[in-house]
């Protein structure tokens, strides 16, 4: 415990100093987005309990990279985006899968996992932590939480998903798994609305540069995946109208090119990991 702690203050001076050298000290003190409901302490607990069903799930369809240095260099990077992020009442963990594709999810209660093959498109740090500040963002929103919160049905009534998983042994175990398959049908098949995505790059931006990163890192990653990958973008809103929106936010933000880029220790961490 105390040597990844000791980690996580040498990582997160390295950020800080680096993105201290680049540009403005308030590049680092932007406000980041707001929680939109202010959920009580039942709510956080039920949050987090689906969260870990749906990490259940994903874990048996896509298990864990075996690497403990890479999922360790994941976490650390995270966990600086993390003590930046208005959801003080969570514990965000982050995570390496592996499954084919590039791509993110993010589960209520604060878990966030990255594909493999999404590490491998990145060349810096600061693409990782746009794409961990993205799907962070999605959690503070609350973007799949909100249908948790519509979508429950019990004895013909609709009512919440939250609410029956919080009840007695044999409605909390209906609702629980009403939840997880609510869960799962977003993140693997409907996916986020557009106007959630961009929400989203809104927080990555902000975030990013609170933690003292360069704030281009999604915009990069985004613009490669669609060179590499071609013109279908696996994010939902179109990648030139995705790209456009972030320098928007970039160009707002003033803080464009200053921040922690992160490429020789990523490489070190990511690259030159088996």
């Amino acid at each position: 415990m105390r040597s990844g702690l000791l980690a996580l203050v040498i990582l997160l001076a390295t950020v800080w100093s680096g993105g201290a050298a680049a540009g403005p000290a308030d590049c680092r003190q932007r406000a980041c987005a707001q929680i939109v409901d202010a959920p009580t302490a039942e709510d956080v607990a039920v949050e987090v309990r689906v969260g870990r069903e749906v990490v259940g799930r994903i874990l048996r369809r896509y298990p864990l990279v075996e690497d403990p240095g890479l999922q360790r260099y994941v976490d650390l990077v995270g966990q600086s985006l993390a003590l930046a992020a208005p959801r003080g009442d969570l514990v965000f963990r982050f995570a390496v899968i592996d499954a084919r594709g590039v791509n993110a999810y993010s589960t209520p209660g604060g878990y966030v996992m990255v594909t493999r093959e999404a590490l491998w498109v990145m060349r810096d740090e600061a693409e990782l932590a746009g794409v961990l500040a993205h799907e962070i963002g999605h959690v503070v929103a609350g973007h799949v939480v909100k249908d948790l919160r519509l979508a429950g049905r019990s004895q013909g009534l609709w009512t919440s998903l939250l609410r029956l998983v919080g009840g007695g042994a044999s409605a909390g175990e209906v609702g629980l798994r009403e939840a997880t398959d609510t869960v799962m049908e977003r993140l693997f098949n409907r996916g986020y609305r557009v106007e959630e995505e961009l929400e989203a790059d809104r927080f990555a931006v902000t975030l990013a540069l609170a933690a003292g990163y360069e704030a281009e890192g999604l915009g990069r990653f985004l613009e490669r995946v669609a060179e590499t990958r071609g013109a279908k973008s696996p994010t939902h809103p179109p990648t030139a109208e995705r790209l456009a929106w972030l320098r928007g936010l970039i160009e707002e933000s003033g803080c464009g090119g200053h921040g922690h880029r992160g490429s020789g220790r990523f490489a070190r961490n990511v690259h030159a990991s088996p």
